[in-house]
């Protein structure tokens, strides 16, 4: 759960220290881990003082007093630690000296000869066996060598070890080595690193430890200056201990068996700390209302802990001492070693304590809560939260929209920024200012390098508040876009690069149930308050790009995303009343395709006629100029396959030329029937019918046609002849006016609100967001962020009314071919340019990402910080600007005391646009 604590490990020693904590205290007393007691809150920063005073007395006992520093010693040691540091160095050296070559007689193994003898006295033969026992002697040479090996430690102060005063006085110990070999068994001379330590911490804070909980860093009783000064030296201690450790049972003892062809003896002792450590998180239930163990108990377990470490240190002493003098590793160095091996048990245990307090209040949180809160559920709460915090008219809205051409019209689709949750993908909440068609900035985009068309309609401003907690990374987010069955819009995704300028990057006919979902790149770039610390000991001239290249990354913060309509443009752009195309379904879908297969120009199917003419009558109109199109247009085809048959023909005649297939099939003449040229084909496998087969193929598909364009005719022709009818769509609004002409008229009507309009410029409101997290972000953890375009986009189409929809990935390529049919088409609604884009609603977004330094779980636990009010903070500085609006009114009446209590600077926020 949290970082260096191995739990079942910390509860094993625990455990094994209150069995032991029995003999110390009274029969009745049961301390317990803290866990197991209910407290407060504040009796885990006595616990944490507790632990590490502790650790702080035992460490003491270790380094210093068992070590060898008197009394008077510490005194001048405590004196040098007021104001200057004091380091304990240890130092150590082995010498390797060659003595003398001898020669010595090593006996081999014991041979035995055994002889058999016979001879023949009186008659009779007898035999006898003689043994012999010989010894084979070697003569060897041998090698002396003395290892010698010193040590001491000292305590100095500042930086010079010559102001010292001795720990312990140096100590020098040998062994004699004798070897086979003329190779020296050890380097001539070693001088091992010096092991320092710094004890400025342990002399200052004797007894004393305390934490200050009213320093502004302090978060928790783990997380506060004090207890991270004490860790540092906890870790120093550690560490050091280690080494002197290691130096003695690694360097030291193995050489001196090595001389004197000893058994390891003592290893156990060396290699496992059996002493009893003092440093419990504990608490006890008291009659009288506390949970802490008294000073009178904790002076009882330091007794004990005192008394256990005598005891190990005699029997390092029993073990170890042989008598004599000069003994490489003796008593004293088994101490030593002893006391820096349990210096590593007090370091851990310092460790574990107060990491066990982190733990404890981990699990209380996850207690209480019933979960470890994730991101998503904190996104979850935001959504919940924020419908309460504000009032209902600026409240964060979910960013889902109908793609509509009016009230009272069907939805032809839907458009949303969704982010990915465990429960699956939701709609992200932005703040929203609605700017109506009237009072709208002036909008162009450019259709090509020399023409741009103005985008007219109602525009939408976003402001979109993320956050990212730690490595975890910002939630997917991705646009998504879908179109409902015979309807059909086009969608434009890009940027605000002026104040009158949208700038598409991408652009996407759908229609007829296609989805498209974008993935949107989120990158938070520096906070205000780090991009000025960066900037500030740059020389004039560098400190100028930069703040020229962030003012370039601000105002790519502006995503945007255009929705035109295509129903009511072509309406206005073929002079047919608002509405006339709403049952078209048909006649839409050819008039696109027009546009888009085959750039017919729009001129040729504008009416042009009577503008009294009732709405049949004009759609008729339309319909008639759509049927003589494409009639053209199937003459032209016919033509084409003519000509690509006669080449066929062609073709087959020249290759059955070469078999003698002409005079069989009769291939002289010029009316040849087509029967008699696919006979000659296949019977001499001529290659060219294959192509004369399509061709024929071909006109026959383009027959059928011929006789679905023939009823499509005579239907026009029927409603020509009802031109007398005038009546309206009953479930649709209309318009007796052309759409181009009342178009025109509004556009005139809003002349008056042109200011209004121009006083809206979306480029400054990254600034303007900018200046307000650098004046009120306390924290500098509101970072703007940009959003750029997936490589790999998503696209579900279906081909058919009968077919199953099938989804496949959209890359560059066809990403710039659906650009370009796009393109073409708006190009054709808006007459190259001419004609105002009147029917669109542009939506834009400025993001920017709350940062966390820790995980959700380690802000709420590690750093006592409470999300739930650095968004809340965070938001509001957001919709404030997005909205124009002081903070004040954007608080919901029964929650302004509230933020105004914690957060009182934002009422100060005075934004203007």
């Amino acid at each position: 759960m949290m970082e260096g604590l191995n739990e079942q490990a910390f509860i094993r020693r625990v455990r094994k220290a209150l069995a032991e904590l029995q003999t110390v205290l009274e029969n009745n007393r049961r301390p317990v881990l803290a866990e197991g007691v209910q407290h407060r809150y504040d009796d885990k920063f006595v616990l944490a003082e507790s632990v590490l005073n502790s650790f702080l007395s035992s460490a003491g006992e270790v380094l210093l007093t068992q070590l060898g520093v008197s009394e008077e010693t510490l005194g001048v040691l405590q004196g040098w630690a007021k104001d200057r540091s004091v380091t304990l160095r240890f130092s150590a050296q082995q010498k390797c000296e060659f003595l003398k070559e001898t020669e010595r007689w090593v006996e081999g193994p014991t041979m035995v000869t055994t002889t058999t003898s016979s001879s023949k006295i009186g008659g009779m033969l007898s035999s006898g066996a003689k043994e012999e026992t010989s010894v084979t002697k070697t003569k060897v040479k041998e090698w002396n060598w003395r290892v010698d090996h010193s040590y001491s430690l000292i305590a100095f102060r500042g930086s010079d070890p010559k102001d010292c005063v001795a720990v312990i006085e140096p100590r020098k110990g040998s062994v004699e080595l004798v070897t086979g070999t003329r190779d020296a068994p050890y380097p001539a001379a070693r001088a091992f690193p010096d092991q320092d330590l710094n004890v400025t911490y342990l002399l200052n804070k004797l007894g004393a430890f305390a934490i200050d909980r009213s320093h502004a860093s302090c978060h928790t009783p783990r997380r506060n200056p004090d207890v991270d000064a004490c860790l540092e030296f906890v870790q120093g201690a550690g560490g050091w201990g280690v080494r002197v450790h290691t130096h003695f049972v690694a360097d030291v003892l193995p050489v001196q068996h090595r001389g004197r062809d000893e058994h390891e003896q003592g290893g156990g002792l060396l290699e496992n700390d059996f002493v009893f450590v003092p440093i419990l998180p504990l608490f006890e239930q008291s009659t009288k209302g506390g949970v802490h163990l008294s000073l009178e108990d904790v002076g009882l377990i330091q007794k004990h802990h005192r008394e256990k470490l005598q005891e190990k240190l005699k029997l390092c002493n029993d073990i170890f001492f042989v008598g004599g003098e000069g003994r490489m590793f003796s008593e004293a160095e088994a101490q030593v070693a002893a006391l820096a091996l349990h210096l590593q048990a007090l370091c851990e245990a310092a460790r574990d304590g107060v990491a066990y307090l982190e733990s404890m209040l981990w699990k209380q949180v996850v207690a209480a809560i019933g979960k470890e809160v994730s991101v998503s559920d904190m996104t979850q709460y935001m959504t919940f939260h924020n419908r309460k915090l504000y009032d209902p008219r600026y409240a964060p809205r979910p960013f889902s929209y109908d793609v509509r051409r009016a009230a009272g019209y069907a939805p032809e689709g839907t458009l949303q920024i969704e982010m990915a949750s465990a429960g699956g993908a939701e709609p992200i909440s932005t703040c929203v200012r609605s700017v109506p068609a009237r009072l709208a900035p002036r909008m162009r985009f450019a259709l090509s390098a020399a023409t741009s068309v103005e985008v007219r309609g109602e525009q939408m401003l976003h402001g979109f508040m993320a956050h990212r907690f730690a490595s975890e990374g910002l939630p997917g987010v991705a646009l998504r876009a879908r179109a409902r069955q015979f309807s059909s819009f086009i969608l434009l995704v890009g940027r605000i690069a002026a104040a009158d300028l949208f700038e598409p990057k991408h652009a996407i006919i759908i229609k007829d149930r296609d989805e498209v979902i974008i993935p949107l790149l989120m990158d938070p770039l520096p906070t205000p308050g780090e991009f000025k610390e960066a900037v500030s000991s740059l020389s004039p001239e560098q400190q100028c790009f930069a703040k020229a290249f962030r003012s370039m990354q601000l105002e790519s913060t502006l995503f945007a995303c255009c929705l035109v309509q295509i129903k009511p443009q072509l309406e206005l752009l073929l002079r047919l009343p608002e509405g006339a195309l709403t049952k078209e379904i048909e006649l839409t879908q050819q008039l696109t395709e027009l546009f888009v297969e085959y750039q017919v120009p729009s001129d040729l199917l504008t009416y042009a006629g009577d503008a009294d003419a009732s709405v049949e009558v004009k759609v008729a109109a339309v319909k008639g100029h759509v049927a003589s199109l494409y009639g053209m247009i199937q003459k032209q085809k016919d033509k084409e396959l003519e000509e690509e048959r006669e080449r066929a023909r062609f073709a087959v005649r020249e290759q059955a030329a070469a078999c003698a297939a002409p005079t069989k099939y009769g291939l002289f003449g010029d009316d040849v029937d087509d029967d008699c040229l696919e006979a000659c084909a296949e019977e001499f496998d001529i290659d060219a019918m294959a192509t004369l087969s399509e061709m024929l193929d071909d006109g026959l598909m383009m027959k059928v046609e011929e006789e679905k364009k023939g009823v499509r005719e005579e239907k026009v022709k029927e409603v020509v002849d009802k031109s007398d009818r005038k009546q309206k769509p009953s479930d649709a609004p209309s318009n007796d006016k052309p759409a181009e002409t009342a178009a025109e008229e509004d556009l005139s009507q809003d002349g008056g609100e042109e200011g209004a309009g121009a006083a809206l410029d979306y480029t400054s409101v990254p600034a303007q967001l900018d200046s307000t997290f650098e004046r009120f972000d306390k924290h500098s953890a509101l970072r703007p962020t940009t959003i750029k375009v997936g490589e790999v986009w998503s696209r579900s189409t279906q081909r058919s009314l009968l077919s199953s929809a099938t989804t496949s990935s959209v890359h560059e390529d066809e990403q710039q071919k659906q650009k370009a049919r796009a393109m073409d088409l708006l190009d054709a609604l808006s007459r190259s340019g001419d004609l105002p884009l009147a029917a669109c609603t542009l939506h834009v977004v400025v993001a920017a990402t709350h940062c966390f330094e820790k995980t959700l779980m380690g802000s709420l636990v590690e750093q006592n910080i409470n999300p739930i009010e650095r968004m809340e903070a965070s938001s509001l500085m957001v919709a404030s600007t997005v909205h124009a609006r002081p903070v004040a009114e954007l608080v919901a009446a029964p929650q302004r005391a509230r933020v105004e209590a914690t957060s009182a600077e934002l009422f100060s926020i005075k934004n203007e646009q």
